[in-house]
């Protein structure tokens, strides 16, 4: 019996290739239900690849936008990064989870559950169960999230790293830009866009300077969006007082897997700035790799480790600085970025993403 801690995208992910092949596993998910929420996703090659082994990458296509191309960089004059078909696809997270649940009894999944206690067994981890429960564990698998029970039980001293930046999304019911995304630059703000299935477009505003106390969040306003010039004016005009805006800052922790049969993966394992778009498909990506892992009876916190560490790392450190270097505002650093930005070759930009979202799904069968 596996174990897993829960229900988001890396532990369904997970528990739907353990489904494929047969083995025993049971998902623990503190929520009484399983609603599918959330805004926007920018799924890559790598996640699409995993996507792909479970079946779905057909329904996926059905139910995303591919998109085109992206407008990054400085709102006065952003470079334009043409993408091969299919490479990026937009979704709406909650659609790639409903999927993922399908392939899932709901029998394996205890709702209106956490795991209250565990220890180290002869035969694995015992594991204690809110309900009074008691399974006895071959893996105990920690993959419940940015504030996780399990990390904080093997590593309870560990903080978050903040960057300074907070972020608010949401999902309008329009496509004012059609298949194309966007992500602009100005001063202490950011300005995204991403079309998403079902002719909506997911749109997420950053700031690295408050303008109130972070408890009463002001919600971006036409008027913010506006300053980003005619793009902004677009997504501006679609704005209405009935959307609903996700707030929290953006930050990170340091990257660790766990203790012996004990692993973590996903946000647990180490949540990253959003800055590259590859939070979901990292967690996707150790849960194939913890899978093969399993399948082969050489599964441990260690052996999964020494699998993915060094990219994790790398998406981890790229990531936070890329959030950096989008809200310079030192007149002189803008300069020399915005510069930077429209002397590389467009191909080339778009040939680095593809060799880095590649990396993964290219040595898939290599574990």
């Amino acid at each position: 019996m596996i174990v897993i801690q829960g229900a988001g995208i890396a532990g369904l992910t997970l528990a739907a290739l353990l489904e494929k092949a047969g083995q025993e596993y049971c998902v623990v998910e503190r929520a009484e239900v399983l609603n599918t929420i959330g805004t926007g996703l920018l799924l890559q090659p790598n996640a699409q690849a995993v996507l792909s082994e479970l079946g779905l990458l057909r329904e996926m296509l059905q139910l995303s936008t591919r998109v085109e191309s992206m407008s990054l960089g400085a709102c006065q004059k952003p470079s334009l990064i043409r993408w091969d078909n299919d490479f990026a696809l937009g979704v709406h997270r909650g659609d790639l989870h409903s999927l993922l649940l399908s392939l899932i009894p709901k029998s394996k999944i205890f709702l209106s559950t956490s795991i209250v206690e565990w220890k180290e067994h002869p035969l694995g981890v015992e594991v204690k169960l809110s309900d009074h429960q008691k399974l006895v564990a071959t893996h105990l698998i920690g993959a419940d999230g940015l504030r996780s029970s399990i990390r904080h039980t093997c590593y309870p001293s560990q903080e978050y790293r903040y960057s300074g930046q907070w972020c608010w999304r949401t999902v309008i019911n329009a496509k004012p830009f059609d298949d194309k995304a966007i992500e602009l630059f100005k001063g202490s703000y950011r300005l995204g866009a991403i079309p998403i299935g079902c002719q909506q477009t997911y749109v997420y505003w950053v700031s690295s300077h408050l303008e109130q106390d972070p408890v009463e969040q002001f919600v971006p306003d036409k008027t913010r969006l506006c300053l980003f010039g005619e793009k902004g004016e677009q997504l501006a005009s679609h704005l209405t007082s009935d959307l609903l805006w996700l707030c929290h800052p953006l930050c990170d922790r340091a990257v660790r897997w766990g203790k012996g049969g004990v692993i973590l993966i996903g946000d647990a394992a180490h949540p990253v700035t959003p800055n590259l778009g590859q939070g979901a498909a990292l967690g996707m990506e150790d849960a194939w790799c913890l899978y093969r892992l399993l399948i082969q009876e050489q599964a441990s916190a260690e052996t999964l480790k020494r699998l993915r560490h060094g990219r994790v790392k790398s998406v981890r450190r790229l990531s936070w600085w890329a959030g950096k270097f989008a809200h310079l505002e030192n007149p002189v650093a803008v300069k020399l970025r915005d510069i930077t930005m429209r002397c590389v070759p467009e191909q080339m930009i778009a040939k680095t993403q593809l060799r880095f979202a590649e990396g993964f799904s290219q040595g898939m069968y290599r574990i």
